[in-house]
């Protein structure tokens, strides 16, 4: 069936199903799951969009968690495995897009949601690539808003530093780093007030 799900065909999915039906077995969501991967993999986000659309009821809804979970895995693969920052910077942009295209959000929230995300678990490197992309590509008030929450998550993690796992070295940094966001963020702000006037 695997195999079948892996062929660029439009009768993949129901030619797995006849399979499946045929050995007598319920893998409904995750035959609908490994075809969306295989999607993505490939680049075919129309495609993976257009067959989440196509299932049905409550299996939707469970299938759609499912592969946001998958593609949020990818993109902490590619921050934590890809050894070239280039390389690494336009897969974690292309793979956000591709989470924003899943959840037809738009990508600069996606960047934000997962550099918030990261600043609370203490992925500090990792928040701060989100935020150095935001600040690239969209210096807006939203921008604005997640360099602050980010600065506003490393403060309680300096506050908390006793119960989280950073280093020494990391506690040392995130003063100044804080510093930095929100200077940042005023500056972003600022640009935009004057605008305004």
């Amino acid at each position: 069936m695997y195999y079948i799900l892996s062929q660029n065909t439009t009768d993949s999915i129901e030619d797995a199903f006849n399979v499946m039906r045929g050995y007598n077995v319920i893998l409904t969501q995750d035959l609908y799951v490994f075809r969306m991967r295989h999607l993505i993999k490939h680049g075919m986000v129309n495609e993976c969009i257009d067959l989440l659309k196509s299932i049905p009821g409550n299996e939707r809804l469970e299938c759609g968690h499912r592969i946001v979970d998958y593609v949020k895995v990818l993109l902490n693969d590619t921050v934590e495995l890809d050894v070239k920052e280039l390389h690494k910077k336009e897969n974690i942009v292309h793979r956000s897009r591709i989470l924003a295209d899943i959840l037809q959000i738009s990508h600069v929230k996606i960047q934000g949601q997962l550099a918030i995300e990261a600043a609370k678990t203490g992925g500090i490197q990792t928040a701060l690539k989100y935020c150095n992309m935001l600040l690239e590509s969209d210096r807006t008030e939203e921008t604005a808003e997640t360099l602050y929450s980010v600065a506003l998550s490393f403060l309680k993690l300096q506050a908390d530093s006793e119960n989280c796992d950073l280093t020494a070295g990391q506690l040392r940094s995130l003063p100044e780093v804080t510093y930095m966001l929100t200077s940042e963020a005023l500056v972003v702000c600022s640009g935009h007030s004057g605008m305004k006037e």
